[in-house]
């Protein structure tokens, strides 16, 4: 599966990630020229047409936006959320050990239902 992290997600995850979840493509969007600052409504679909499986992002509010669940729906793109409003230190730790504990399980399952079809 090809996972792209939204921007708001901190690339200190992405290192962490690609170091033990081998079998997956893991790109931050920062790291895609042109991508940044794309509205959500826009992004799915591209990120879909550019052969992403599925986006983590911490946009809590994205799915209290019409417009954007609509985009995510209509993309097929898998989305993953993680909650996180720690700050410092901590919170990094807090947000990598949460992603790093769900999302091998999640990426696992995303996959089996896309090979089933």
């Amino acid at each position: 599966m090809r996972l792209l992290l939204d921007e708001n997600v901190p690339r200190p995850l992405q290192q962490v990630l690609t170091s033990f979840v081998l079998c997956h493509e893991i790109v931050h969007l920062l790291d895609l020229p042109g991508w940044s600052g794309t509205r959500d409504e826009s992004l799915y679909p591209r990120a879909a047409d550019k052969g992403f499986d599925a986006m983590l992002t911490n946009d809590g509010r994205q799915m209290q936006r019409p417009r954007e669940v609509a985009a995510i729906a209509e993309s097929g793109l898998h989305r993953i959320e993680y909650p996180h409003k720690h700050s410092g230190l901590a919170g990094m730790g807090i947000m990598i050990a949460t992603v790093a504990a769900g999302l091998p399980g999640a990426l696992g399952l995303l996959e089996k239902a896309v090979a089933s079809g």
